[in-house]
C-alpha cells in the first residue's frame, strides 16, 4: 500500500517504525519504501498492505521514535 502526504520533521528511510493513527486507534508498522519523487511538497512510503482499512485521507503516520 502506497501512502503519499507532506513530510516534516527528519527524513524517514526503509526500515523505520511509523505509527499511524486514526480517530480511535494507532497502530505501529515498518516503512518498506521511500519515493521522494512524487508530486511537489510529498513523499510517498510503502506500508503493508494489511493496513488499507486504517489508512484514509487525512490519516497520521508518524516517524516511532
Amino acid at each position: 500500500m502506497f501512502v503519499t502526504g507532506a513530510l516534516s520533521g527528519e527524513p524517514i528511510s526503509v526500515g523505520d517504525e511509523v505509527s499511524i493513527r486514526d480517530s480511535d486507534q494507532e497502530t505501529v508498522t515498518t516503512v518498506e519504501s521511500v519515493e521522494l519523487h512524487s508530486r511537489p511538497g510529498k513523499t510517498t512510503i510503502m506500508l503493508g498492505a494489511d493496513l488499507r482499512s486504517i489508512v484514509a485521507a487525512g490519516t497520521l503516520v508518524q516517524r516511532w521514535d
